[in-house]
């Protein structure tokens, strides 16, 4: 009877001597004590970028010389809390965007972002998305903007749709812009500063729900964009993105 009661009280203070402990660990999950393990990955501090699930690539050269660190949080309809990071330097190479549950899960990591990065959270029909913004140039005078929405569920984050949504040439600037978002569907509308064949044009991204994303058949704006740009002749004196090299 004794050794039952020995195991029985054994048992009892494992489990009460791991919940302060669990408690502790949920309480410092804040953006502060996200954003302090970034800038300790950053500084090759292994442990800490473990913690992140590898945010920081140590196979590539060492670069602390960061633009901006954004973290930042969303609540959830569902009563969840997801943290965002937003990590922006000269190089985009080196751009990270990852989302992180209260356990420090890694619900998404995307290395695809470049140019001058914006991140929030946004309510878009009733529906909560993180917002990423992309501002960059190409052929050292063109100015483009790309926008990407991510959506959030009970266990991951989704990228459902990306699109460019600005070109600056020096006489005239092209836009896109959602006109319409549902669980079905989002229509964009094109416009430009001065007359232009594709003011008026409109275009539609059917929901994927195998892929879990937006997409047009037609991709006119970012057609349009790519062809804009191939057909630009400028004499270019930056470095231009072409590779991960």
């Amino acid at each position: 009877m004794k050794c039952y009661q020995l195991i029985f009280l054994s048992i009892v203070l494992i489990l009460y001597g791991c919940t302060p402990k669990e408690n502790q660990i949920a309480k410092k999950v804040s953006s502060s004590y996200i954003q302090s393990l970034v800038q300790s990955a950053i500084d090759s501090n292994a442990i800490a970028n473990n913690n992140l699930s590898g945010l920081i690539d140590f196979n590539l050269p060492l670069n602390k010389n960061y633009n901006s660190l954004k973290v930042d949080s969303i609540n959830l309809n569902s009563g969840e809390v997801y943290f965002f990071v937003l990590l922006e330097y000269p190089n985009p190479v080196y751009n990270r965007f990852a989302v992180y549950d209260t356990s420090l899960t890694l619900l998404l990591l995307d290395k695809s972002l470049n140019g001058n990065l914006t991140a929030e959270s946004i309510t878009l029909s009733g529906r909560q998305f993180i917002k990423v913004n992309e501002g960059f140039i190409s052929k050292d005078v063109l100015v483009l903007n790309r926008l990407s929405l991510y959506e959030p569920d009970s266990s991951k984050v989704n990228l459902v749709f990306r699109t460019h949504t600005k070109l600056a040439k020096p006489d005239i600037e092209y836009f896109q812009e959602i006109k319409e978002l549902n669980d079905n569907l989002i229509t964009t509308k094109m416009s430009s500063s001065t007359d232009s064949p594709i003011n008026d044009f409109e275009d539609v991204f059917n929901y994927d729900s195998t892929l879990k994303k937006y997409k047009s058949e037609k991709e006119t704006f970012d057609l349009f964009v790519k062809k804009e740009i191939a057909e630009f002749e400028h004499d270019t004196e930056k470095s231009q993105l072409t590779d991960e090299q």
